[in-house]
């Protein structure tokens, strides 16, 4: 049951005060995991995270946010080696 999400992946956003540090939960479809995906939902993760602080991304603040989710794709993809380590990306 996907709630809504895609064929590959998806962000299911916690019903909780986000501002308490729950977001929610990271879906992805283990056979079709790709750099792509990752990206797509880790994005929805960030914005959720910029909502919760009330925050928009500005020519001021962008590289902040570009860098935050490098590293959270890169903090990601180091976790799911971890995980499973016959994955191909």
């Amino acid at each position: 049951y996907r709630r809504g999400g895609g064929r590959w992946g998806w962000f299911a956003p916690a019903w909780t005060n986000p501002k308490a540090g729950l977001f929610g939960e990271l879906h992805f479809v283990r056979r079709r995991i790709r750099f792509d995906v990752i990206v797509h939902e880790l994005d929805h993760l960030r914005t959720a995270w910029m909502w919760a602080r009330g925050e928009t991304i500005t020519r001021k603040n962008e590289e902040r946010y570009a860098t935050l989710l490098d590293e959270l794709c890169r903090k990601f993809i180091r976790e799911l080696r971890k995980i499973e380590p016959d994955i191909k990306l």
